[in-house]
Order: structure tokens, then C-alpha cells, then sequence
């Protein structure tokens, strides 16, 4: 078999970022208590509101839209009412309310409540007494009931504050009153002249500046109402345009009660019920005859009057078909399909408006009947967005009307069903067939409907199920087969005789499989495989052949079915009975085997044994089929998927090429095995990221399996989810959000509901979601993924695992702290489990003892955020010592064990243990790019010394603390972490008062300069350094000692990032200062004066830096012994500017001279032995001397340098 939909099992993992917490919720502030006037208005209007259909819909696969939406924002965000962790162990279970408002408050017991936003609305509006009872004990619905207080009073402000202007009148009516309003019209109650006579009058909003569609709109009403004169439909009296362009239409006023609270307030029987319904049936037929569809039938579009009469209103979305075309006329905006979401057939919420006809009136006055009959919708979709309910209407049978009543049991249920069908064909035909069985019910004769047969409700089972279904029809034709041949062959032989009895026997158990009918409650395909493989297992033993065959086919059957445990278990009897088949080797059977199960096992998650059941299966079919045979290409296609899961990118690339070739040249460039290949190869292309071809594969794919397959199709789904990912790797989030919600769409039409390839289109979704932020979306779709995977897979399985983490990972950005760690530990507690089992050699798998770490510290810190330390300190320990065994552990990696396990001991209060983990991270977390990060373990120390002192310490003591552990760090050469903790003592120090402080100030900014200089951050450097320049020029004038080498370092950061200029002017005042000081510092001058012969000689000032060395080397000639290195030093620098002046001659000596002194007095190594050999090789370059150059470079080439110029 071809491993179907296996690509679907990839996706990526989450990453390890720490979390977030949430925004605090922002509630707008309530307005004052209005008077009971204003609120009365506030209710009708929202109410109003909450009737009016969305003028707006998706064209697949709902076409009607949330009301919610729009009155209550608020209410999208809410996941789940309770969200309760399946985790194994039972104190999972955590009262949690997962909405974009942040988590529950503690005292929530419980967030479920059945109690539906629709029954709160109207408990609310007759202030029932039950409303207050219901919210003395539900949390939920008193949040819920203080937001739609909050939006009523808004409303109700600015009705109270706008009151309607009524018109006196309008073209020839009086107004007296306003009946509704809506989007693109007003409706007033109006009276009439002549004939004096009380009307409904609605006017068009926009007078003269109306836009064209909305007035063709507008005359198609007019047009539809003109059409249709019945009593049972109100009727259109007059229209027209008045002087200042107001379009309106006069028609009947109905005063009435809507149908479902007429029969309700007036307690009508089952036949005066039914009576109404034919009554209504017969109208809906009549407006049916003369081309009109009304679309939008409904309780309130029915109004009964005082005399019991029915009449429907509001055509106003009514479909009309002109005799005179043949064709349907749309009375709505094209592109937009409407109605109201719970009388809406399945066709129309699949969008499907060539489908829309008469049936679809049939199917909303089904619903009518049924509501009308029982006080209920056939489907309860309180609470459900329109994707979800559009997929309980089109993919839930209505709860049967007799479980409600015992009077409905019998024709009438029949009827109403019938009328509810699914299938347009299986419904009644038209309204009239509707009204005549609803007339032979009251009337005692036989109704022309029929319950559906047992056949009908095998097919219904057959295409809910189709793989169970195909299985058990192969089992069936294996058997049947197997019956005949036996019967032929050895139709005398009483033995054989007893064989084909157990066989028929085995045949027609079998077959009581799939009666629907059998009372044993609904068929479940999984049961009916468990049945049959142990009837076969018993039946077929003495026909081994046929066993094998039809272990493999309920093997497969349960691999479709995303049932990979039950699917191992029944292609390894299969594979074992093959193989005693088989004792010499190599067979074709054999090999589909053990292709099978290697399918398998990959989908299960053993890849070891599965790899190499696919490696032994390629060997055997290249053997038995040759290299280009299309069972070849399959365990290539296969094998090559499974070698990309274990990232051996450049193996399996080279496997889906050779199948892909060979398919190709079986089968033409266009077949089902040539886009599967396709597909597979574009995501490890995508993996790879090499985007563009990856893109243009799936295109190719994606177009072929819709020629070739069909537009819906599982493969279809699978491409589109793949190239999802991509165009979310590119950043096309939109798109790939469309392409993800279609394949889960998809997925779950032509799938069960609970299969894996479901829970992947989920855990797409939700990363997502994740990704861009929309964290309750993102654990919503998450959660369906786990708790999918986990039921269907195993809590242990690779992709529940997966799918667990990345949910705890969004629950702890909402909030969830405590929830999200428990989910990491049992995560952790997978990880560990498996790094217990061992291969051959007794090596442990390295990338579980990564997960286990993982999880491990995602667990700590959450437990962290919500101060547990002691529980988190043991999990952050342990993952710090498995980070440090990793050989392939990242620096990133260890420094943020290191960070958070000396956070979790500062926190308990472990200081002493805590401050060298903490000291690490800042080293670790120094060294890498981002090197602010350092300043989080600053911060964390500079909190510990304060705790170590009591009372939070003094500015003093801590920062004389993190200077002391700085200077630590700088003796290491760990300057970036000096830096970074020096500039929190410096912080410190500024806040200090007394004496102590101004000193220990600059103290601190010359260290911190000299470090930052070190790290060469030049700008920082320099700023701290003027910093404490202003200081030292303050405290003790511009010629002290302290002053002057401040700006000698200035000078220092200056010349390094070449600014010489600005480093002569600093070093030449430092030289007037030193000449001018008395006593002189002639060692000082002599400093000053190299230090600005070297700069003046990098600026090109040759004489000048002649000048200023040979004084230094004067004074140092003085002041030192002759052969001091200080002196050797100046003498070298000296030699250099003679160098430049090209006098070679007396260079050479000064040159050859100090080099020997400083070689001698401070090693080779040293940086200015080194800077004196270099300038030995440039003078005896451009003295055309280059045996002599080349002697000294490899004196240089010998050495390193190991220190600066002091």
C-alpha cells in the first residue's frame, strides 16, 4: 500500500522562549443607572440587534455569521467554560477559563455552565426571577450577565440621549409610530387616507443619496410582494418616491404574535399545531408557483393574528425566478448568501447557492414544524460560533421528536424528518407534498412518507465510514471467494464440507455486523474490525493464505482510520504469518508485508524497527521486480519520509528523486504516485529552506491531486496544510491561515472527527495562532489537538507529547502557570521513560536526554512564576546537569540553565549557592551576541547581595559587592561580564550618600571606562570617562594627577577608534599640564610625551613625533638606567619615526637595540617586543633587505602576543 497521508504526521516543535505574562483585562467603565425608560429602549434595540441576520457571510462552508460578534466582543475569546488538564494523574484537574482577559480569579469553583447566552438575554429582559437564584451560584454567568448590563446601559445612553425624529408623514400616509428598523431600511406604522386604513410603511434610509444597489434591492422586495396575493401572505398595498426622494412601499399590518410564542401562550394541542403548519406549508407552495424562494423562514416571519390565521412576512431575502429568463434572480448582493444560521439548510451553509431551491424552503419549514412541535431547535448550537454550528447542521441527524414526547412517536416524526433531510432529494419535493402529509396525519390516512430503509442506512454508514466500510466488504469478499473455491474443489469431502460450514457461518456473522437496525444502538466501524479479525482469526486459521490477507486489509483499514496501535498489532500476525508461508525468503506477498507494517510502525512512531523493515522491504522488491517497478518507487516514497523524520535530509532527497523518476516513467508525468512524491519531496525542500522550489512542487502537487482526485479530497487537504507552513514561513500568515482552516475543513468532512490527520490540522492551526500572537485562539486549537492525539495515539506518543508542550507553552503566556507546568512534567516524564530504553550498545538517546531538559526547565519556570521555588529548584538543578553532559549543548543553552537554576536558589533563599550560578550566567550570557542579556544575572546578584546585608543593603555595600566580583571577572578576562556588572555598580553608587559615595563613584567610572574600552565599546567608554572627568575637574582642579589620566585613557579609547586629532588636542594638554606642574612628574611627562609621539607618527606628523620621542627618550635616559626597558621602549618608537624618514641607517641600531632590552627584560610574547620585532621587518623591507626581514618573521610567527601595552 502507499503510506497515505504519512507527510501529514511532520510538523515543527515550539520553541523554548520564556513566557509572558498577560495584559491585565481592560473593561470599559459602566455608565450611571439609566431611568426605566431608557433601558426598556436599550433592550428592544439590542434584541433587535441580536434578530437581524449578518449582512455579511463567508462563501465556505458557512455562509451565515456570529451575531455575537458584534453585541459582545468579549464573548469570542472565551475557549472553554472549564478547562480541565487529561493528564494521567487526577490533580490535573484545574478550574481554568482560558479568554484573552487573563486567567480566572481564584475563588472561580467552575466556569461550565448549560445555561445558553440566549436564555441570559431573555431572563434579563423579564427580569425572570430565576435569573438572580441561577447567579447566586454561577460565576460565569454573572461576569457574562454584567457585560450585557454594561452594553445595555451603553445602548440605552445613547438611545436616551438620541430619541428618533418620527416624520409627520410620509408621500400620502401619516406616521404615527415605528415598528423596526434595520439596516437599509425603517419600518413605521403609518395610516392611510383613502382607503382609511392602518399600514406597515418602510422606507429606504439614505433619501437622494441612496446607492443604486441597495434601491435595486429595494424594487426587487417591491417586485416579489407584487407578486404573491395570498391570505396567508401579507400584502403589498402601494409604493413609490416621494418629493425629497424617500423610496417606500406600503403594505399590511400584521398585529400578531410570532408562531412559536403564539402556540406556546395559547397552549394549542398537536392538531391545532399541526393545522397551522399545513396552513403555512400552503402559503410557502403558493409563493413557490409563482418563482418566489423565501430563503429567510423563521418563527418572527410568521406572525398569527387575532383570528388564529398565519401570515409570512419579510421577503425581504427572498430568491426569485423570472419566467421569462428561466433563471434565478438574486434578491441579495452578489456574493453574499444569508438567512438565519438555525433554520439554514446544509446547502446554504455550504454556500452552495446553485443548489438553493424550493427544498430549501422545505427544509426551514421542517425546522418551523419542529420547533413549533416540541419547543426546541433540532440542534442545539447555543454557545457555538457558525463554523461549528454549520458543521453540527450539516453533519449531526436532529434529535428524533419522539425522545421528546411519546405523542410524536409514528407519522408525524416521519414527517418532520423527512422534512429535515440532509440531501435535498431525500426531502419532500416541494411545500405542497409538505402541507399534503401534514393533511392525511390530521386526517387519519396513510402519509406518503416512509422511514429511510436498511439500505439507505448502510450507505449513510458506508460514507461516514468508507474505510471500515471498504474493509469490511473485502473481508466479506475474501470469505465469499474462499466459501466458493472450497465448496468446488472438495464439494464431496466431509472435511471440507465442515470447513465451508465454518466459513458460511463466519460469512454471515459477519454480515449482522452492519444491521443498523439490530438494536445494539448506532454501528461503530472500529468494533465491527475487532469483531471481524477475531471471528477470522478463529474461522481462517486452516486457510493461512486468506488470513494473512485479511489481517493486512483490517490492518490498513485501522491505519486510515488513524488507529495505528490496533493497525501494528494486525499487519505483524499478517507479516508473521506471511513469513511461515514464506520460510525461504523473498515473496511479493512478504514484501507488501513488511511494507505495511513499516508504514505502520512510522505512523506509531517506532522508527528504529520501521526503518528497517523498509530497508529489508527495497532490498527484496529491487530482487524480486527489478529497479523500476512501481512497488519499488513505494517503499522509496516510504522510506524516504521516514529517513527525513530522522533528519537524514540528503538520503531520503535522493530516494523521492529515484521515485519520483521511476513513477514518472511508469505513469506519465501526470498520476496520484507522481503528486505524492511530489509532495514529499517539496517538504523537505521547505524544510531544507529553499522556498521557491518547495513552492512551486506543492503548486504541481496541489493542481494534480484536484484534476485527478477531486477538489475534496484527503490528499488535497494534505498539500494545501504543507504549503501552509511554508507561506507561513514567508510570512504570508493570511494565506496560510486560509490554506490551514480549509484542510481542516476538509479533513473533518470526509474524515471522522477523531482522527489524527484532524489533530494535525488543529496543532497547525494553534502554532499559528501562537505565532502571531492570538494565544486564546492558539490553546483552543491546541487543546483539540492533544486531547485528539492523546485518545487516539497515547499520551505517549511522539505527537501528543509534541502537542502537549506546545499547549503549555501558550497556557503559561495566558496565565496558566501552575496547569502549564504540570503539563511539562508529564511531558518530562515521557522523555524519561524513553531514555531508559537503550539500543544494543547501551547508548542513550541523545535527542530525548535534550527533550527531557526542556521540559524540565519549562516546568521550573513555571512554577517559578508563581513563587514556587522549592518546587522548581529540583527540575532547573537537573536540567542544568543535563545541559552540561550535552557534547552538543549551545552556549545559549547552558547560559540560560545556569541563569534560571541560580534564579530558583535565590529565590529560596539559597544565597551562597546561588551566587555562583548566577555569576556564571552573567559570564556566559556576556559572551554571546546579545549582550544586554548579561544584565538579567546583574540584576539577580545585585537583588542577592542586597538580601545577604538584610533590609534590601545599603547603595555602598552592594555596590562595592558587584565591583569586587567584576574585578573577579576581569582578572578571568571575562571583561563583557565586568562591564555589565560594573554598570549596575555604578547605578548604585550614584544613589549613595555621604562621603563614601562621590568616591566610590569614580572609582567605579574609571574601572567601568577601562573595562569598556577592553570590550571596545569606544562610545561607552567615553562617557563614562567624561562622566568622571567632570568629577575629578570638580573635586580637585584641572591639573591633578587624577584629571590627567583620565584624559590619558580618553586619549587611549580615542586613538583606537582612530580619532586621532581629537587624541592629540586631549594628549598635548596633558603634556602643557605635566611641563607646567611643580614639582615636575618627569616619568609622568615622559608617558604623555610617547603617548603623543606615537599618535602624532599614526597622523603622519613625522618631525613633530622626531621631536616629542627624542625628549621622552632624553628624560627616561635620566630618570632610569639605560638599559630599562621603559627606555628601550621610547628608543624603539624613536627608531620608528627615523624609519619614516627613511634614514635607515640610524634607525637600525636604535631598532636592534630595544629589541633586544624588551625581549629580554619582558619576553618575546609581550605586546611591545612584538611591536619592536615588526618594526625590524618593516625597516628591513624597504631596506631591500629581505633575508634579514624574513629572519624576523619567523621570530614573530614563534610567538603570540600575550598582553596590551601597559
Amino acid at each position: 500500500m502507499n503510506p497515505n497521508g504519512l507527510a501529514d504526521l511532520r510538523h515543527g516543535s515550539g520553541g523554548d522562549d520564556p513566557p509572558v505574562r498577560p495584559l491585565s483585562p481592560f473593561r470599559p467603565s459602566s455608565p450611571p443607572p439609566l431611568a426605566g425608560g431608557a433601558r426598556k429602549t436599550a433592550y428592544l434595540t439590542l434584541r433587535t440587534v441580536k434578530s437581524i441576520p449578518a449582512r455579511g457571510g463567508c462563501a465556505a462552508p458557512c455562509a451565515a455569521l456570529s451575531h455575537r460578534q458584534t453585541v459582545h466582543p468579549r464573548s469570542r475569546g472565551v475557549l472553554c467554560a472549564s478547562f480541565r488538564y487529561p493528564g494521567p494523574r487526577s490533580n490535573y484537574n484545574l478550574p481554568l477559563a482560558i479568554s484573552p482577559c487573563g486567567p480566572a480569579t481564584a475563588g472561580d469553583e467552575t466556569l461550565a455552565c448549560e445555561v445558553s447566552e440566549e436564555k441570559l438575554w431573555s431572563w434579563l429582559d423579564r427580569a425572570d426571577p430565576r435569573l438572580a437564584a441561577h447567579l447566586a451560584e454561577c460565576p460565569l454567568c454573572r461576569t457574562r450577565a454584567r457585560d450585557l448590563r454594561t452594553t445595555i446601559d451603553a445602548v440605552a445612553h445613547t438611545a436616551a440621549g438620541s430619541p428618533p425624529v418620527l416624520p409627520r408623514s410620509i408621500g400620502p400616509y401619516e406616521i404615527t409610530g415605528i415598528l423596526g428598523e434595520g439596516a437599509q431600511g425603517i419600518v413605521f406604522e403609518a395610516r392611510q387616507k383613502t382607503p382609511a386604513r392602518a399600514v406597515a410603511l418602510k422606507v429606504i434610509k439614505g433619501g437622494r443619496h441612496v446607492v443604486p444597489e441597495d434601491i435595486r434591492l429595494f424594487e426587487r422586495e417591491i417586485h416579489t410582494l407584487a407578486l404573491l396575493k395570498h391570505a396567508s401572505i401579507a400584502a403589498i398595498y402601494d409604493a413609490g418616491i416621494t418629493d425629497d426622494g424617500h423610496h417606500f412601499f406600503a403594505m399590511e399590518l400584521v398585529r400578531g404574535a410570532p408562531l412559536t410564542d403564539f402556540v406556546e401562550r395559547e397552549r394549542l394541542a398537536l392538531p391545532a399545531r399541526v393545522g397551522l403548519l399545513r396552513d403555512i406549508c400552503a402559503a410557502i407552495h403558493y409563493a413557490h408557483q409563482r418563482g418566489v424562494i423565501h430563503r429567510d423562514l423563521k418563527p418572527s416571519h410568521v406572525l398569527i393574528d387575532a383570528d388564529g390565521c398565519p401570515k409570512v412576512l419579510d421577503f425581504g431575502l427572498a430568491r426569485v425566478v423570472d419566467p421569462a429568463r428561466d433563471e434565478p434572480v438574486a434578491a441579495t448582493r452578489l456574493g453574499r448568501i444569508q438567512g438565519t444560521l438555525p433554520y439554514m439548510s446544509p446547502e446554504q451553509i455550504r454556500g452552495r447557492t446553485d443548489d438553493v431551491d424550493v427544498r430549501t424552503d422545505v427544509y426551514a419549514l421542517g425546522v418551523l414544524i419542529y420547533q413549533t412541535l416540541t419547543s426546541r431547535l433540532p440542534y442545539d448550537v447555543s454557545g457555538l460560533d457558525a463554523l461549528e454550528a454549520g458543521n453540527v447542521i450539516c453533519g449531526t441527524p436532529p434529535v428524533r421528536p419522539a425522545t421528546l414526547g411519546r405523542h410524536l412517536r409514528g407519522e408525524i416524526e416521519t414527517i418532520v424528518l423527512k422534512a429535515l433531510e440532509k440531501e435535498p432529494a431525500r426531502r419532500y419535493q416541494s411545500a405542497l407534498a409538505l402541507a399534503d402529509d401534514l393533511d392525511r396525519f390530521l386526517t387519519g390516512q396513510p402519509i406518503q412518507a416512509r422511514p429511510p430503509s436498511p439500505l439507505y442506512l448502510f450507505r449513510k454508514l458506508v460514507m461516514r465510514h468508507r474505510l471500515a466500510a471498504s474493509l469490511c466488504v473485502m473481508v466479506l469478499v475474501l470469505a465469499v471467494t474462499t466459501a466458493v473455491v472450497t465448496t468446488v474443489l472438495y464439494r464431496n469431502q466431509k472435511e471440507e464440507a465442515n470447513k465451508t460450514r465454518r466459513l458460511a457461518e463466519s460469512l454471515e456473522y459477519i454480515l449482522t455486523l452492519f444491521n443498523p437496525e439490530g438494536g445494539a444502538g448506532p454501528v461503530d466501524p472500529y468494533q465491527i474490525l475487532a469483531d471481524a479479525s477475531e471471528r477470522i482469526e478463529i474461522d481462517l486459521r486452516i486457510h493461512p493464505e486468506v488470513e494473512a490477507k485479511t489481517h493486512a486489509v483490517i490492518g490498513n483499514a485501522y491505519l486510515g482510520l488513524g488507529r495505528y496501535d490496533r493497525a501494528a498489532r494486525e499487519l505483524w500476525r499478517a507479516l508473521d504469518i506471511q513469513q511461515n508461508l514464506h520460510p525461504t525468503g523473498d515473496h511479493v506477498d512478504l514484501a507488501s508485508a513488511q511494507q505495511d507494517l513499516a508504514v505502520a510502525l512510522f505512523a506509531k512512531g517506532d522508527l528504529p524497527v520501521a526503518a528497517r523493515l523498509f530497508n529489508e522491504t527495497l532490498q527484496m522488491r529491487r530482487r524480486l521486480l527489478g529497479s523500476e517497478h512501481q512497488d519499488v518507487a513505494e517503499t522509496l516514497n516510504g522510506f524516504a519520509m521516514l529517513l527525513q523524520a530522522q533528519g537524514q535530509t540528503e538520503r531520503a532527497e535522493a530516494l523521492y528523486r529515484e521515485a519520483l523518476a521511476i513513477n514518472r516513467k511508469l505513469f506519465g508525468p501526470e498520476h496520484p504516485a507522481v503528486a505524492e512524491t511530489l509532495h514529499n519531496l517539496a517538504t523537505l525542500l521547505r524544510d531544507r529552506g529553499d522556498l521557491a522550489t518547495a513552492e512551486s512542487l506543492f503548486l504541481e502537487a496541489l493542481d494534480m491531486r484536484r484534476r485527478l482526485l477531486h477538489e475534496r479530497n484527503t490528499h488535497v487537504a494534505a498539500t494545501l496544510d504543507e504549503l501552509a507552513k511554508l507561506r507561513q514561513m514567508r510570512g504570508d500568515v493570511e494565506r496560510a491561515e486560509m490554506d490551514f482552516t480549509a484542510a481542516l475543513q476538509m479533513r473533518r468532512a470526509l474524515l471522522t472527527e477523531h482522527h489524527p490527520q484532524v489533530a494535525l490540522s488543529f496543532d497547525n492551526l494553534g502554532r499559528l495562532h501562537a505565532a502571531r500572537g492570538r494565544w486564546a485562539d492558539a490553546a483552543r486549537n491546541l487543546r483539540s489537538a492533544m486531547e485528539l492525539r492523546r485518545q487516539l495515539l497515547g499520551a505517549d506518543h511522539r505527537l501528543a507529547i509534541e502537542s502537549t508542550s506546545s499547549l503549555a507553552e501558550v497556557l503559561g503566556r495566558l496565565g496558566f502557570h501552575e496547569a502549564a507546568a504540570l503539563m511539562y512534567l508529564d511531558v518530562a516524564r515521557v522523555y524519561r521513560d524513553q531514555i531508559e530504553t537503550h539500543d544494543g550498545r547501551g547508548r542513550v538517546y541523545s535527542e530525548h536526554n535534550t527533550s527531557l531538559a526542556r521540559a524540565l526547565s519549562a516546568a521550573g519556570r513555571q512554577w517559578l512564576e508563581v513563587g514556587k521555588s522549592a518546587d522548581a529548584a529540583p527540575l532547573l538543578a537537573e536540567n542544568l546537569a543535563l545541559r552540561r553532559r550535552d557534547q552538543h549543548v549551545t552556549e545559549r543553552e547552558l547560559a540560560d540553565a545556569t541563569w534560571w537554576y541560580g534564579r530558583a536558589l535565590l529565590e529560596e533563599g539559597r544565597w551562597a549557592e546561588a551566587e555562583p550560578h548566577l555569576i556564571e550566567a552573567a559570564r556566559r550570557l556576556a559572551e554571546l551576541p546579545d549582550f544586554e542579556s548579561a544584565d538579567s544575572a546583574a540584576e539577580l546578584l545585585e537583588s542577592l547581595y542586597g538580601a545577604c546585608d538584610g533590609d534590601g543593603g545599603d547603595d555602598v555595600m552592594i555596590s562595592s559587592r558587584l565591583a569586587s566580583t567584576a574585578g573577579e571577572l576581569a582578572a578571568e578576562g571575562a571583561y563583557p561580564a565586568a562591564t555589565v556588572l560594573l554598570g549596575r555598580a555604578v547605578a548604585r553608587a550614584r544613589r549613595a550618600g555621604g562621603d563614601a559615595g562621590p568616591l566610590l563613584l569614580a572609582g567605579l567610572l574609571r574601572e567601568w571606562g577601562q573595562t569598556l574600552a577592553l570590550v571596545r565599546d569606544d562610545d561607552g567608554a567615553l562617557r563614562v570617562y567624561g562622566e568622571l572627568l567632570a568629577i575629578e575637574r570638580g573635586r580637585f582642579g584641572p591639573a591633578a594627577a587624577a584629571t590627567l589620566e583620565t584624559m590619558t585613557s580618553m586619549a587611549s579609547v580615542l586613538r583606537d577608534g582612530n580619532r586621532l586629532a581629537q587624541a592629540a588636542d586631549l594628549l598635548g594638554a596633558v603634556v602643557s599640564e605635566r611641563r607646567a606642574a611643580r614639582p615636575p612628574d618627569e616619568a609622568a611627562l615622559a608617558s604623555a610625551l610617547l603617548q603623543l609621539a606615537q599618535v602624532q607618527l599614526e597622523r603622519g606628523l613625522v618631525s613633530r613625533a622626531e621631536a616629542l620621542a627624542r625628549e621622552c627618550v632624553e628624560i627616561r635616559g635620566r630618570i632610569l638606567p639605560l638599559e630599562h626597558w621603559l627606555t628601550a621602549n621610547a628608543r624603539s618608537v624613536l627608531g620608528e619615526c627615523l624609519l619614516e624618514r627613511r634614514d635607515y641607517e640610524h634607525a637600525e641600531p636604535l631598532l636592534l637595540d630595544s629589541r633586544a632590552v624588551l625581549t629580554a627584560q619582558l619576553s618575546p610574547e609581550h605586546g611591545l617586543s612584538i611591536d619592536a620585532t615588526q618594526r625590524l621587518i618593516d625597516l628591513y623591507d624597504r631596506w631591500d633587505r629581505p633575508v634579514l626581514a624574513d629572519v624576523y618573521r619567523q621570530k614573530l610567527a614563534q610567538v603570540a602576543p600575550a598582553s596590551d601595552h601597559p
